[in-house]
Formats: C-alpha cells, sequence, structure tokens
C-alpha cells in the first residue's frame, strides 16, 4: 500500500525498575524494542531474540519501533536549468527501519520527512543541468542518479523509480492548446489552398476579387490602374525605342508595321484585370457609349529616312509634301508619295489657290514603287 509517510517508533514509555507482574515483553515479528537503561547506550532486542533483566533492570525506557518494510511516494519540486521553470518529480520507494537504536537517538517519526531534504538535495544536483524541454532525458538522469542509492545506517531504502509530472489540468489545457492550434493549422491550409485554386481559375482577376472584398472597391480600382499605368509606360518606352534606334535594324515597312502595332496596343487593348478602366478597353454594354472619346496622343510615326538617321529636307512656305518650293513662276510638280498609290489626292496649287484635282492617268508607262516603270505587260 502506498502511504505518504509512517511513524516507525509504534510506542514509547516509562517502565519501572522491579517489574515482576508485568514484564517487557517480547517483540513481535517485524517490531524491534529498543531499551533505555539509567547508564550506557540503548539496547535493541528484536523478535525471537530474549530479553535479559525483563523483570528486574536498570531500564527507564521502552520503544517499540516498526521494523517492517514500506511503500512511499514523495513530491518534488525540482529546479531546471532556467531557475524560472521546475520539474514536478514523484519518488516511489520502498522503506525499512535498518536500525532502531538509530531511529530512536535521532527521534525520527515521519520517515518522509526525514527523507524528503537528503532526497531533494541530491535529485536538484541532476535537474539543475536539464531544461525542462528536456523532459524524458532530465527523467533518465534522476533514476540513474538513484539506481545505487540505498538510504543511511537508519533507515534502508530500495527500487527507488523517479517519475516527473505533468499536473491533470496543465495537461489537459496544453491538449486543448494543442487541438487549437493544429486546428488553425489546417483551416489556414484549407484557406491557402483555395487561394491557389482561385489563384489557378482566375488569375490575376481573382487576386483582385479578393482585394475587392478585403479591402473594399476603391482599394481594387486602384490596383487595376496602377497595372494599366504601369503597361502604358512600358508602350510608351518600347514606342520611344522603336523612334529612335528601329531604323537602325528594320525596313521601313517592318518599322511601319511595329509601330502600328504598337499604336494598337495603346489604343485598342490592355492586359490589365478586366481589360483596364479606359474608355477604349471596356468591354460589354458600355464600349458603344464611349466610341467617342478621344484616343490619347502618342508621337507620330517616324518617316523612314528619319528613322534612318538621315536629316530631313528643309521645309519652305509654299512648299508641297515637305518638299522644297521651286522656283517662282514654275508649277510645282508632285509625285505620289513611296507608301501611296499613285494617283494621290488633290495637289494645292503652287500660288496658294484652289486645289486642282488629279487628272486622269497617263496612258504611258506608269512609276512603280517598287520596279520603276510597268508595261502593261506581266513580267515574263
Amino acid at each position: 500500500m502506498d502511504q505518504p509517510t509512517y511513524d516507525p517508533i509504534i510506542e514509547e514509555r516509562d517502565i519501572p525498575r522491579i517489574r515482576v507482574l508485568n514484564p517487557v515483553r517480547a517483540p513481535r515479528a517485524q517490531e524491534a524494542v529498543v531499551l533505555e537503561p539509567g547508564d550506557g547506550p540503548l539496547r535493541t532486542f528484536r523478535h525471537g531474540a530474549p530479553i535479559p533483566g525483563a523483570r528486574l533492570s536498570d531500564y527507564r525506557r521502552m520503544y517499540l519501533v516498526d521494523v517492517s518494510e514500506h511503500r512511499l511516494l514523495l513530491d518534488f519540486a525540482l529546479l531546471s536549468h532556467d531557475p524560472n521553470y521546475a520539474f514536478m518529480a514523484r519518488a516511489d520507494l520502498f522503506c525499512q527501519v535498518s536500525d532502531p537504536a538509530k531511529v530512536v537517538q535521532r527521534n525520527i517519526r515521519d520517515v518522509s520527512g526525514a527523507l524528503h531534504g537528503p532526497l531533494r538535495r541530491m535529485l536538484q544536483d541532476v535537474s539543475k543541468h536539464y531544461d525542462v524541454s528536456a523532459f524524458h532525458a532530465a527523467q533518465e538522469a534522476l533514476n540513474e542518479e538513484m539506481r545505487f542509492f540505498s538510504g543511511d545506517a537508519a533507515l534502508e531504502l530500495h527500487g527507488i523509480s523517479i517519475e516527473l509530472l505533468i499536473d491533470d489540468e496543465e495537461m489537459a489545457e496544453s491538449g486543448r492548446e494543442l487541438r487549437k492550434v493544429v486546428r488553425e493549422q489546417r483551416l489556414g491550409d484549407m484557406r491557402a489552398d483555395h487561394r491557389l485554386d482561385r489563384l489557378r481559375r482566375d488569375g490575376v482577376e481573382g487576386v483582385i476579387a479578393e482585394i475587392m472584398e478585403k479591402q473594399g472597391a476603391a482599394a481594387a480600382l486602384d490596383r487595376i490602374q496602377d497595372i494599366e499605368r504601369s503597361e502604358r509606360q512600358e508602350l510608351l518606352a518600347a514606342w520611344d525605342t522603336v523612334l529612335k534606334h528601329g531604323g537602325d535594324e528594320l525596313e521601313p515597312h517592318q518599322l511601319a508595321e511595329a509601330q502600328q502595332q504598337l499604336l494598337n496596343l495603346y489604343t485598342e487593348g490592355s492586359s490589365a484585370p478586366f481589360g483596364g478602366t479606359r474608355p477604349r478597353r471596356l468591354r460589354g454594354s458600355m464600349a458603344p457609349e464611349l466610341e467617342g472619346t478621344v484616343k490619347p496622343a502618342l508621337p507620330a510615326p517616324a518617316r523612314a529616312d528619319e528613322a534612318a538617321g538621315r536629316r530631313a529636307p528643309v521645309v519652305h512656305p509654299g512648299s508641297v509634301g515637305g518638299e522644297p518650293a521651286p522656283p517662282s513662276g514654275e508649277r510645282a510638280v508632285t509625285e505620289p508619295p513611296e507608301d501611296e498609290p499613285l494617283g494621290g489626292s488633290a495637289v494645292p496649287d503652287a500660288s496658294g489657290g484652289a486645289a486642282v484635282p488629279p487628272g486622269p492617268p497617263a496612258a504611258g508607262p506608269r512609276a512603280s514603287r517598287l520596279r520603276g516603270f510597268r508595261t502593261g505587260e506581266p513580267d515574263r
């Protein structure tokens, strides 16, 4: 049976010097008698041993001592490596009185109390080297320390086992906290998976929708406008690069196509979420209502000679199509530019009069932008 403690001295009484009718009785099994004489050391008699002078002697006092084995449980608070934290330990051991006379001399009336101090100091010397997180390592070290400890001259100890404890309330609280953390982690993983699925399905527009859900429509609109503004800046930078350096590597028709593509991207399409916010990029029923909105202006496309790095001729007042004005008295002769079909449009009179409509095409061979003159016959 487990006990917190016990009193090893069962009986203590004075005895008369003459005990003819009431002699000192012999101890029973698991008991011992300690007699205190008037002068001299204490005398101990165990079960089955005769007691000399049981009826007539100089004994003044008698002690009946329990020498049976008892199982004890002792609790300790052992400081860890960090003195702000402690291990709660329980020692399970077997105790037996080995010398009844010394128990009487030391007046041991509480065995657990007598053992608690020395055992706590021994265990404390071990636990101070371990942090509270090293729970199992500390428990093994404490048991190793107690493996060969057998008590002292008065009390014999054996079967010592040290167990580190966790308070029931603390255990329940930590279990609830652990379950709460696990639940929050699972919910967080579910939310993250949902966001990833939404992003894979809807792309950037899904992110904008989540921003609108959490921060409102104004925040979502600001994000869309920021993306659209960055896109326009990139297109302008590309336009500037084409104007400055495109003529060095591109043919005139390639340069014109590149400029037209950039112009279309700038005025028509957009990679911003939901097509952006500019009127030409709105989709659905609102787009026809905004057809009359003025497109944002870009720098004028460069001519082929400008793109190639050549200087354009100086234009004088009265010139036509950017060509130098002819001497006075001569009529201006115009030719269609390289990128217009022959026949052109009305040419203004060099003297500032009304525009002269173009006449019918000449019967002779016509000039070609690619091969010079055509004879009217297919090439052979």
